[in-house]
């Protein structure tokens, strides 16, 4: 079929650059005051046969500024006259000569002449030859660089290099938009998307309607893209994919790259995907990037297509604007996706890990590839833990660090009240599916199905422990947030990466822990300053983040009154964590004695725990020097080293340590 579509595109040129000499023959006949009927004729001749063969060769790329692009007759031929020029050594020569050499290219007036002979019609070419007619702003013809200060009507033109290619029968996507777009790839059968109920049917429909803009809403992974590409196949069509985060950021030069962009997806007969709409949206200058997707995207015929986590605000569009939102999926839809990601497994299996890997449409398809690349038939638990552990540190590098919990519920001594809390707080993740699903309290309780408690209490006492222990029960991984890359002095950058974060938290099986969270989720002030209105706003993506987050998020602080009120109605639980009292610290004593370590007979741990006040993570401490105090003297751990440790624990927190 190359062959064929290159010998065709060589044919029909040839025939083009014939009919172009004929015109410039008949412009030279005029301009030595000769009579041009006969180059006339022969041009008219050519142009009837060009018309003719036109339906036969549609297929071929150099057809399509006509059929697709929809540039008149006079716009084509002016287009092949700068492609002769660049193709003909002779007809430049001619060409020159008509200008009288005052430029290497053709200029406006020699186009125009060429071009442009029936009365009336310089008006005509000074719109479609100006920088804003269609020529132009297509990206089809371009002023020579040598001459761009030059006055309009002297000024140089040539053809850009998606023309020549054209020409050459070239059906790639333009060169120029290698690091913005690409063509879509084979899409699923709509019918094997797996997506929120009641989806489907709408993306069908708006795939088929015309000139549709439709943007679906949804956290990353959840499908967005898969939809769009199936509903435009099951529509008999494709797209051109774009990277919203790669496009410019300066109007101007988004409105250059979008006017490309149109007219490739005009000329490849395929539908526009612009994958981030609010990465486009975003920051600084995003009310003037939204007139500008308005001026060039929604007033064109093309069928526009998006995805987005948020519904975009600053969008407004000439034409109607269509939201579908992907949620969560259910149990049962999760089994369906880990049924096709490892095929042969059976069904009961599929539901478990449905119900223990609550991840992402995409999460769950990466994780079936690295297990085909691995060819196991079915794989154990161990391999799959460990193969979602790959992918889903893959998601939260740079965002979120991973925890090792190597403790054991037996380590963290709490009163029953707080471990009553924190067994409802399993039960809560465990249950959810149950609760939420088939018992239908999802749509009772709206937004905000996740997991958020809050952990507060004195240092020391179990909090950042007990998050482990949860995610070690739950056989989750924990990913402490890391709050150096989050927080950014730019305005906007720091609600940026909390999006990314929570988003790539959701979309992966993960608790998420924000140690000393009064850092971030600190009180709104009384705005005195331009400070303090963006820290306030840094709070304020916060709480609504998190109530419509559906992930697990744990919160730990050592000053509780430091976190913003409006944060608590948000929590599933807050769990405080106070100072141990004397027989919860005797049982902190002894659970810190590993079994293997030597200790003395005559430990008096009940006493101990008697005389100081110490909390888990301080007495941790002490028996963890007190080992090294024996190690180093030789002997078992005895009651001197565990007191001399304590000792140094009172004094490194600044308190006075009791009378030996």
């Amino acid at each position: 079929m190359t062959t064929t579509v290159e010998a065709a595109s060589q044919n029909w040129m040839s025939l083009w650059l014939a009919a172009i000499q004929a015109r410039i023959d008949a412009a030279l006949c005029d301009a030595a005051g000769a009579c041009p009927d006969d180059a006339l004729a022969i041009a008219a001749t050519l142009d009837a046969q060009l018309e003719r063969m036109r339906p036969e060769v549609a297929y071929i790329p150099a057809t399509w500024l006509r059929t697709r692009l929809g540039l008149s007759r006079t716009e084509e031929t002016a287009v092949w006259l700068l492609v002769a020029s660049a193709a003909s050594p002779a007809m430049r020569a001619m060409l020159r000569t008509l200008g009288r050499g005052e430029a290497e290219e053709p200029t406006v007036e020699v186009v125009q002449r060429v071009v442009y002979r029936a009365p009336g019609h310089a008006l005509v070419a000074w719109r479609e030859l100006g920088a804003e007619g269609r020529l132009a702003q297509l990206g089809l013809v371009v002023p020579a660089e040598r001459e761009r200060r030059m006055p309009d009507h002297r000024r140089g033109l040539q053809v850009t290099d998606r023309v020549r290619g054209l020409a050459l029968g070239d059906t790639a996507l333009a060169a120029e938009l290698a690091h913005v777009a690409r063509l879509s790839p084979d899409a699923l059968r709509l019918d094997e998307v797996v997506v929120a109920d009641g989806v489907i049917e709408r993306a069908r429909i708006h795939a088929r309607s015309r000139r549709p803009f439709v943007v679906v809403v949804g956290g990353d992974g959840v499908g967005r893209t898969t939809l769009l590409r199936a509903a435009l196949a099951d529509a008999g069509t494709s797209a051109i994919e774009v990277e919203g985060a790669a496009l410019a950021k300066h109007p101007e030069e988004l409105s250059a790259q979008l006017h490309v962009l149109v007219r490739e997806a005009l000329l490849l007969d395929r539908a526009m995907l612009v994958r981030g709409l609010d990465d486009v949206l975003a920051g600084d200058g995003g009310e003037a990037r939204a007139a500008i997707i308005e001026q060039v995207l929604a007033r064109s015929e093309v069928a526009l297509f998006a995805t987005a986590r948020r519904r975009p605000a600053s969008l407004r569009a000439s034409r109607t604007i269509v939201m579908l939102e992907l949620g969560p999926l259910t149990t049962p839809q999760r089994a369906a996706l880990w049924a096709r990601a490892i095929p042969g497994i059976a069904s009961d299996e599929t539901q478990l890990l449905a119900s223990l890997y609550p991840l992402a449409p995409a999460v769950i398809h990466a994780v079936g590839c690295v297990l085909e690349a691995r060819r196991p038939v079915i794989p154990s638990p161990e391999l799959l833990r460990e193969l979602i552990d790959e992918v889903v540190d893959a998601r939260l590098t740079g965002l979120a660090d991973r925890v090792s919990v190597t403790q054991a519920w037996e380590d963290l001594v709490l009163p029953p009240e707080q471990h009553n809390a924190l067994v409802e707080l399993v039960v809560r993740v465990r249950e959810r599916s149950r609760v939420y699903e088939t018992w239908g309290f999802g749509p009772k309780v709206g937004k905000g199905l996740g997991i958020a408690a809050l952990f507060s209490g004195p240092p020391g006492t179990g909090k950042t422990m007990a998050a482990g222990l949860i995610a070690n029960e739950l056989g989750l991984p924990l990913y402490r947030v890391d709050l150096s890359q989050l927080v950014s002095k730019y305005i906007g950058e720091t609600e940026k990466s909390l999006a990314a974060l929570f988003d790539a938290a959701e979309s992966t099986a993960c608790v998420l822990l924000f140690d000393e969270a009064d850092s971030l989720f600190g009180k709104r002030t009384e705005v005195k300053s331009s400070t303090d209105r963006y820290a306030n706003l840094e709070v304020n993506y916060l709480l609504q983040r998190l109530e419509t987050f559906t992930g697990i998020c744990l919160l730990t602080t050592n000053h509780e009154r430091a976190i913003d009120e409006a944060f608590t109605r948000r929590l599933t639980l807050h769990v405080r964590f106070s100072m141990p009292e004397e027989a919860e610290r005797a049982r902190l004593w002894a659970s810190m004695l590993p079994p293997e370590a030597p200790v003395a007979d005559s430990l008096e741990l009940e006493e101990l725990a008697r005389r100081t006040a110490l909390s888990g993570g301080h007495i941790r401490n002490a028996v963890l020097r007190s080992a090294f105090f024996a190690a180093h003297a030789g002997t078992p751990i005895t009651m001197d080293h565990l007191w001399r440790a304590t000792v140094i624990e009172y004094e490194a927190s600044g308190k006075i340590a009791p009378a030996a």
